[in-house]
């Protein structure tokens, strides 16, 4: 019966629950839920729940005494308070208002949204008003409960730690890279990796993206290439797995020997190709991207997302700040990771002033980095090095690292370290890699 009464009596039946309890549970209950002054219609609704707002900021009591006070310059609202409290006898029923007005604000995001695609039905190239569109569907399907059940979190957790035991520390992405696999990233996790421009950045990526095809069990991807084509992506993948030279590839000059490798490399990614998914589309937004992760998530189980790279990623707004608009991309990211329960595993790139400074890199290196530190659950730098050793006074040996070393030293000495510089979960670290560059390959230093 109180599921058939109308949207203006839900109204006054959820303000009347509020207003009749004995303490201010049934309101803190509602928020919880999901109410908020938009699932109120009615003008004078909306003001007494705004009202609610106000006492409850000041923590006081939200009875129909003190809600008219808040209100006492608006006409006849002591008779209309009055009205509303006779309309319930208790705050039994609460919970059945609050759900009924929350399903209808739903279903009008969904209207709203639809008539705004259908407004600019081209658009759909943004993906903006689509994007809106899909989350409020979402919100829809998504189950309205009250607090979370501890006994379910428990149970759950119980069950994690279990499987943590039977796979002996095998959890999360493995990259194939000790000191990236160290940090067990797991589905939920922002891992960001920065670098300046050629310090092979996307050449990791990529590596990561191979070592990961090669498992037993696959982790399924989808890649957002910001800046490279996919036939540029997927060239390079080739020349990884094949060990035929990047530049050959690029070119077209290659030794007859290297056709069969090649042949066997596409062979190997066709048998691949439900895992791994690459977008190339420049200039996207958050939105965007979540529509497409959305989509491929649901398809194909995604569990890994990648973006090269993340300054490249535009906000939806413009802001007057770039540094405002990167966090909100870094937000975007985390919270993509979060929503369809995957990790994020985003490039970035460094401040041009760590190139002036001789020293390990830092979290704050990164370009607009501000959000960036504090939304990422890891952040991994690339720095070029160079390690010479030299006999001290006492005549022992003393190691010297250069960091940021020009492209000729460089090339001479190919070496990489990879500095963990934020580790959420546990403590930072460092490795060494060697670059191959005729394969655009790391390998670890041994």
């Amino acid at each position: 019966m109180l599921e058939n009464i109308n949207h203006f009596d839900n109204e006054r039946g959820l303000l009347a629950s509020i207003m009749v309890s004995d303490d201010n549970s049934v309101y803190d209950n509602a928020i919880t839920l999901g109410i908020s002054e938009d699932c109120f219609l009615t003008p004078i609704h909306r003001k007494i729940f705004e009202a609610m707002k106000t006492l409850s900021a000041k923590n006081k009591p939200l009875n129909e005494v003190e809600v008219a006070s808040v209100l006492q310059n608006e006409e006849g609202i002591f008779e209309r308070i009055n009205d509303i409290c006779a309309s319930v006898e208790t705050s039994l029923h609460w919970k059945t208002f609050a759900t009924f007005l929350i399903k209808e604000k739903q279903r009008r995001d969904i209207k709203r949204a639809y008539e705004l695609f259908a407004e600019n039905p081209d658009n759909l190239e943004h993906g903006e008003n689509l994007a809106k569109l899909e989350t409020a569907i979402m919100q829809v399907n998504r189950r309205i409960s009250d607090f979370p059940d501890t006994d379910q979190i428990l149970n759950e957790s119980l069950e994690d730690l279990k499987r943590r035991i039977r796979d002996r520390g095998d959890i999360g992405i493995r990259t194939g890279f000790s000191v990236l696999d160290s940090l067990h990233i797991q589905k939920g996790n922002l891992a960001v990796l920065g670098g300046r421009p050629a310090t092979g950045k996307t050449a990791l990526m990529l590596n990561i993206v191979a070592n990961i095809l090669k498992q037993d069990k696959p982790t399924p991807m989808l890649i957002f290439s910001l800046e490279m084509t996919r036939e540029e992506l997927v060239s390079r993948l080739i020349s990884l797995i094949s060990g035929v030279s990047a530049s050959g590839l690029r070119n077209g000059v290659i030794l007859a020997t290297d056709k069969a490798k090649i042949e066997n490399a596409y062979a190997f990614l066709r048998g691949k190709s439900k895992l791994f998914h690459i977008i190339d589309k420049a200039g996207m937004n958050y939105l965007q991207m979540l529509s497409y992760a959305r989509k491929y998530k649901q398809r194909y189980d995604i569990g890994l997302i990648c973006v090269d790279y993340l300054q490249l990623l535009k906000p939806v707004s413009k802001k007057s700040i770039r540094e405002q608009e990167v966090a909100e991309v870094s937000r975007s990211l985390k919270a993509i990771a979060k929503e369809l329960d995957c990790a994020v595993f985003a490039l970035a790139q460094l401040n041009r002033e760590t190139e002036k400074e001789n020293r390990p890199p830092r979290a704050s290196d990164l370009r607009e980095s501000g959000s960036i530190e504090q939304d990422a659950d890891y952040i991994m730098i690339l720095s070029r090095v160079m390690e010479t050793t030299r006999i001290n006074s006492s005549g022992n040996e003393e190691k010297t690292i250069t960091y940021n070393i020009p492209d000729k030293a460089y090339m001479r000495n190919p070496t990489v370290k990879v500095n963990i510089v934020k580790n959420r979960h546990g403590s930072v670290d460092e490795d060494d890699l060697i670059f191959n560059k005729e394969l655009t390959k790391f390998e670890i230093y041994n």
